[in-house]
């Protein structure tokens, strides 16, 4: 029977108590166990009869479905005769289910994994990278803006010998970032310390002697890389890619120079 302060009686405590228990269903209790939880939360240390008759489970259930709660951390035993059965405090409960949901989560992940990742491999119909070239100063920035303006958490720009005109566009178009939680690093040649001090505001710059090529990188998503020769920096074209092994290859290739370079002075 219910007490004079049972969750379970008409009025406002009623609605409550409904949207409690569905939220202890959503974290993979049953009705029973539900109902048994927040019966023993309310009255304390009771035996599996009295937690049939305080929260409508049929007493020929009640030993499995506090045994089910036990084996989910909701709840302990106090063995005797008869024994008795006392919630564990919500919050240690919510972490001793949120442990086991994790754990079920990871091995069905590695079964998923395991399993269909050979068979999409294999598809002779999946999707492949594109690979782009690009040739004009114009249309290297724009897609230098389409790339950076996507992204989410880093760009690394290295500029070699490339005009002072695309520099001065490619930082106009980057000032939007400034105050962004998006990392932006910039390395460049001596002889344009000049040209990229301007991204100073929204990026952390370096400085080297020699640059054999460049490019831009955005998260690990995009690369773009320019070709051109020393000595026509207005003659350069740009090889872009989405393939996740060359935005790999040249975001180590950038950390490995970067580490090397000196810090733009200011």
């Amino acid at each position: 029977m219910f007490s004079h302060n049972s969750p379970y009686k008409k009025g406002d405590k009623m609605s409550s108590s409904d949207k409690t228990k569905k939220a202890l269903q959503s974290l993979g209790l049953t009705d029973y166990e539900a109902r048994a939880y927040l019966s023993l939360v309310e009255f304390g240390l009771l035996t599996a009869n009295e937690v049939s008759g305080n929260s409508n489970v049929p007493y020929s259930k009640s030993h499995t479905v506090l045994s089910g709660l036990e084996a989910k951390g909701w709840i302990t035993v106090e063995p005797g005769r008869p024994g008795r059965y006392k919630a564990r405090p919500p919050t240690d409960a919510l972490e001793a289910s949120r442990s086991q949901l994790l754990g079920r989560m990871k091995i069905q992940e590695d079964q998923v994994i395991s399993e269909l990742t050979p068979l999409y491999e294999g598809r002779s119909d999946r999707e492949k990278p594109d690979i782009w070239i690009i040739r004009g100063e114009m249309n290297i920035l724009r897609k230098l803006r389409e790339i950076t303006n996507k992204a989410q958490r880093e760009i690394m720009i290295s500029l070699p010998a490339v005009s002072k005109e695309l520099v001065q566009l490619l930082g106009v178009s980057l000032m939007r970032l400034q105050g962004s939680s998006i990392k932006v690093t910039v390395m460049s040649t001596r002889d344009m310390e000049e040209d990229v001090k301007s991204m100073a505001a929204f990026a952390n710059i370096r400085v080297r002697d020699k640059m054999y090529g460049g490019g831009v990188i955005v998260d690990e998503r995009d690369t773009m890389l320019f070709i051109g020769e020393e000595n026509k920096p207005k003659e350069i074209f740009a090889i872009w890619s989405d393939h996740v092994g060359l935005t790999r290859l040249a975001k180590d290739y950038f950390q490995y120079i970067w580490n090397s370079s000196d810090t733009l002075k200011t």
